[in-house]
């Protein structure tokens, strides 16, 4: 007990640091009503760069399919995108271990529920689009309204044999929404291989249904970020905006057992 006791006043004079990247950071200790037992500790970050609150708000995180807001049937939810950002970017690798295209008897399908368009990519090429008349990213305009519903799309991934390799490849898919102001999103995909023509018959899922992905939120990617030999930049969550603070609070019992955690004021990883 003794050497808790020690170890918490010797925490609560530890002095808030201002670090060479001019970020501020620190405990806040707060005692409840029986102190030897139990205390939090709250760790403050404030980023006084505004420009480096930004850059951070752009790294690619991880996340559960679907991607979206709004109408209660999306895993990971983009709750930040109604009025700020009309592009969710996201992106997957898997491994083939056979050549696919021998003996050539399976095709590839993109299964997508999708709110309101998307352009699919494999290995960099595109593969399917739905609703964006031209152009792609930032450039692209003439996007059409659509309702995911409650069915998945299923596309059938055309040149798969070609563009697909043994080894590593990617997919990668951007959705787009007609408006900043849209009440919804939803981009749901998933991949399946089948046999020829068999479209009732029994599929391997290639990528799950509700697997995990990369994405990019509120940002548009490095021109190359479609291709295999492209490495999202971190998978950390983004920062706070300028001026907030971002902390993470644990509570120490008389154990030393850590309690809680997770940031407050932004959402979990999935």
């Amino acid at each position: 007990m003794l050497l808790l006791i020690l170890s918490i006043l010797t925490l609560g004079v530890a002095p808030t640091a201002v670090r060479a990247d001019r970020t501020i950071h620190g405990p806040i200790l707060t005692w409840h009503e029986r102190p030897t037992e139990t205390i939090t500790v709250t760790w403050v970050e404030r980023v006084n760069d505004r420009a480096a609150a930004v850059e951070a708000s752009k790294q690619w995180r991880v996340g559960q399919a679907g991607f979206g807001y709004g109408d209660d049937d999306d895993r990971t939810q983009l709750g930040d995108m109604r009025g700020k950002y009309r592009r969710v970017y996201i992106r997957r690798t898997f491994t083939l271990e056979g050549n696919p295209g021998a003996p050539g008897d399976f095709e590839a399908v993109l299964h997508i529920r999708y709110d309101d368009a998307f352009i699919a990519y494999l290995n960099g090429q595109e593969i399917a689009r739905r609703g964006v008349g031209k152009g792609r990213g930032a450039e692209a305009s003439d996007i059409k309204s659509h309702e995911a519903g409650g069915s998945y799309e299923a596309i059938t991934i055309d040149n798969w044999a070609k563009l697909a390799r043994r080894g590593a490849n990617v997919l990668a898919i951007e959705g787009h929404n007609t408006s900043l102001g849209s009440s919804d999103l939803t981009l749901d995909p998933y991949v399946a291989l089948r046999a020829k023509g068999d479209e009732d018959g029994k599929a391997k899922e290639l990528i799950a249904r509700h697997d995990k992905w990369n994405y990019l939120a509120g940002a548009d990617p490095a021109g190359d970020w479609t291709a295999v030999t492209f490495k999202p930049p971190g998978d950390a969550p983004a920062a706070a905006a300028a001026g907030s603070i971002p902390c993470t609070t644990r509570a120490i019992s008389r154990r030393g057992t850590v309690h809680g955690g997770g940031r407050v004021g932004e959402a979990r990883r999935q």
